[in-house]
């Protein structure tokens, strides 16, 4: 049974309401539904730039902060495609560029493979996330060395497997390239323009790329309207 629950729902409708939109089924729907969902939820919709409907139901508030479990993936994206925008990287950039020893196949895996669950490395299907990925003993620099030793179970862009291995990897890719620490770069390139003073990852030295991010409805609804907007950070 699921713990918490963390719903963020935005609507890009450019029609005008006429009135306000009438919430009371979705309130109901959610305070009925507790129980199956560990007690606690947020609903957030927003259209045009307008929030329709904010409330927290049962333990959780507004400013709840929650785990986003896989919806980490999409702010660790954001940095990728942050370093992508000003050159720093490319998604066609491979992991011999960065890990020159590496050998085989490996050597070809692209930045854009393994943001895309398609560079051969185990995923959910083929072996799961490897240990090291949840030790916060282990730094993010050696986890993803330890990933790197394990053979590919497919052909880099053969197979989608879906998992957190390869974002693990992306993000030590990111460090190498910038000289700076991944949660660093999530600081500067998404949390502080956005004004996410909520969000970030409860371990610095190993942080979980694909699912360890912890935020509030509010932070990453600001996050969704910047893409909304072509990627363009809109005032709070």
């Amino acid at each position: 049974m699921l713990r918490s629950l963390l719903l963020v729902s935005l609507l890009a409708s450019s029609a005008a309401a006429q009135s306000p939109p009438d919430f009371s089924a979705v309130d109901d729907l959610i305070a009925d539904s507790l129980n199956q969902i560990g007690g606690g939820a947020t609903v957030f919709v927003m259209q045009d730039g307008e929030v329709l409907h904010r409330r927290g139901y049962g333990t959780y508030t507004t400013t709840t902060v929650a785990a986003t479990a896989s919806g980490a993936k999409w702010l660790s994206a954001g940095v990728i495609a942050s370093l992508v925008s000003d050159g720093t990287l490319t998604l066609d950039d491979s992991l011999a560029m960065f890990f020159p020893t590496l050998e085989g196949e490996k050597r070809a895996i692209t930045v854009g493979q393994m943001f895309s669950h398609t560079s051969g490395m185990h995923g959910n299907v083929t072996g799961g996330r490897a240990p090291c990925v949840l030790n916060r003993l282990v730094s993010l620099g050696a986890c993803a060395e330890a990933i790197l030793d394990r053979p590919l179970t497919h052909k880099p862009g053969a197979a989608f497997d879906y998992g957190s291995n390869s974002m693990h990897v992306a993000a030590r890719v990111a460090e190498l390239a910038t000289g700076e620490r991944w949660v660093d770069l999530f600081d500067q390139r998404i949390a502080q323009p956005l004004g996410m003073t909520d969000t970030g990852y409860p371990s610095a030295f190993n942080p979980w790329i694909a699912g360890g991010m912890r935020t509030t409805v509010d932070d990453y609804g600001a996050f969704l309207q910047m893409l909304l907007d072509d990627g363009v950070a809109s005032e709070r």
